[in-house]
């Protein structure tokens, strides 16, 4: 199985949305950007693509 690397400019995506949501819920943002790269793996294997993020 393929493992998932995220571009650069992914995980600054992925940084700026857990920095946007952390300045009222420093809890809903982990939860967000954890669900996020779950979501993302889950489609990925489910697909069978092999790509970079």
């Amino acid at each position: 199985m393929a493992e998932i690397r995220w571009t650069s400019e992914a995980e600054k995506w992925l940084k700026d949305i857990y920095d946007y949501i952390a300045q009222n819920n420093l809890k809903a943002a982990k939860n967000e950007v954890y669900m996020i790269k779950c979501n993302c793996c889950e489609i990925f294997r489910k697909s069978g693509i092999e790509r970079f993020l």
